[in-house]
């Protein structure tokens, strides 16, 4: 038996639930859930079957708790994950990870101690046309990239940022580039490659927050291609688009908000032959058939740890994610451009300048 443990139990920590339960019948279950609010640990340790703690550390002390769900407040990730770690847990944690790249640092240094694994949640890897479209990229059926944008536009209100650890830098480690936007990125380079500089400008325009609720971005990748980013939480409803422009067809993702790598995407080619050839590999794959967001990558997880081999969404897959980010907030906050890799003598390394403080006293 795989016993989970579940450390925070606000709304995202319902959908590892679910997730989780899908395994029920592979012996996977819910042992021990956190919560800092007891009421709040011991409701949701009623609805699953388990045994309720507002201390984590006596959730990690258990012997049967073999994974650990990290479903809290963005600052409170790297201390927790770095804790199950040296518990000799696997974790599985809600992004962001960690807050600078010297962090990331040290959470590789644990996981390659005490064992782990470690990994990040970034479901839209596990989107159906994420792996189709990944897919036909090691095919060649697109050839080269040209071009990549992502667009994630969304609406959030005064009620979402009266949560008192978000909108600060301290406690959200960032706005809508790190808080909303980070899948979107995470999925852009995992499929366009990394980048090799950028620039950007960032801006607090709608919102009484220290972070920023509006961003734009304009990428080089290292292949050549040129890309772009737009984030913010000031829109007037909630919109996800990516589009990919290849050498061979552009590839467009429809426009619902939360899983833009889901099913379908338009193809749009000049050659009628090489419409058809994707549309044939596509089908091959019985996309509709895959099992996708937090459920696909929570069993890929569990996959993982049972069998001891590297899950996907590792910790050095997700490090040009955390790169990019680090290099936006650089770009945005000293007005120059920023070649990447993010070296570990530049004061960056240890977070944006509104972060490092509380980052080195955490």
């Amino acid at each position: 038996m795989i016993g989970v443990g579940i450390v925070g139990t606000g709304g995202i920590a319902h959908a590892h639930a679910r997730a989780y339960a899908r395994l029920a019948d592979q012996d996977v279950r819910i042992v021990a859930v956190c919560d800092v609010i007891e009421d709040r640990a011991r409701q949701f340790a009623a609805e699953v079957g388990a045994t309720a703690y507002t201390d984590y550390r006596r959730l990690l002390e258990r012997d049967d708790v073999r994974v650990v769900s990290v479903c809290t407040p963005s600052s409170t990730h790297f201390a927790i994950s770095a804790d199950a770690l040296r518990a000799g847990k696997a974790v599985l944690c809600e992004k962001p990870l960690v807050g600078s790249l010297r962090q990331l640092d040290q959470l590789a240094q644990l996981e390659a101690e005490y064992g782990g694994p470690l990994n990040c949640v970034f479901q839209y890897r596990y989107g159906r046309m994420f792996r189709g479209l990944r897919h036909l990229i090691s095919s060649g059926l697109t050839g080269d990239l040209i071009m990549a944008d992502i667009a994630v536009l969304w609406h959030r209100d005064d009620a979402y940022y009266s949560v008192p650890w978000r909108g600060k830098w301290a406690t959200e480690l960032g706005g809508a580039l790190t808080t909303l936007a980070i899948h979107g990125i995470d999925a852009l380079l995992a499929l366009a490659g990394p980048v090799d500089h950028l620039s950007a400008e960032t801006a607090t325009l709608c919102h009484q927050i220290e972070v920023e609720d509006v961003a734009s971005i304009a990428l080089r990748f290292s292949s050549g291609a040129l890309g772009s980013i737009y984030a913010t939480s000031c829109n007037h409803e909630n919109l996800s688009q990516c589009r990919f422009i290849f050498q061979h067809c552009t590839a467009t993702s429809h426009q619902r908000p939360y899983d833009p790598y889901g099913l379908p995407w338009s193809f749009q080619s000049e050659s009628p032959e090489r419409k058809a050839e994707i549309e044939a590999a596509l089908n091959s794959l019985r996309l509709e058939e895959q099992v996708e967001d937090h459920e696909g990558q929570i069993a890929d997880f569990v996959a993982s740890v049972r069998e001891g081999r590297r899950p996907p969404v590792s910790v050095e897959a997700i490090r040009p994610t955390h790169e990019v980010l680090t290099a936006i907030y650089k770009s945005a906050m000293t007005g120059e451009r920023v070649a990447l890799p993010i070296a570990p003598e530049d004061p960056y390394y240890d977070g944006p300048p509104p972060l490092r403080a509380s980052l080195k006293a955490g």
